[in-house]
């Protein structure tokens, strides 16, 4: 006795929608931004923050290169203040 099993192969068919198609099929409804004056703030943030890496990917680039030439390469050094500091009364004490 032989037995054959056979796996039923299913179609699937891909459609590609919009959101004022999608949303309603979910249960939500299409909405506007009432104030977009209210967002821009955080597109001014996206710009600086976008801005920042794309300075910061030439750095890397060039130190790359240079590296690849093997020119001397300076580690660029970047340091945070806390704006507290050390309390002048207390340096003996913290230093021992």
């Amino acid at each position: 006795m032989h037995l054959i099993l056979l796996n039923p192969s299913p179609n699937f068919d891909f459609e590609e929608i919009h959101r004022g198609k999608f949303y309603p099929k979910i249960g939500l409804g299409d909405h506007e931004r009432r104030d977009e004056a209210l967002y821009d703030d955080l597109r001014q943030q996206r710009l600086v923050r976008c801005r920042r890496h794309v300075k910061e990917s030439r750095v890397l680039d060039i130190q790359g290169k240079n590296v690849a030439l093997e020119k001397n390469v300076k580690d660029p050094a970047t340091t945070k203040d806390n704006g507290r500091g050390m309390p002048h009364d207390d340096i003996l004490d913290m230093l021992g």
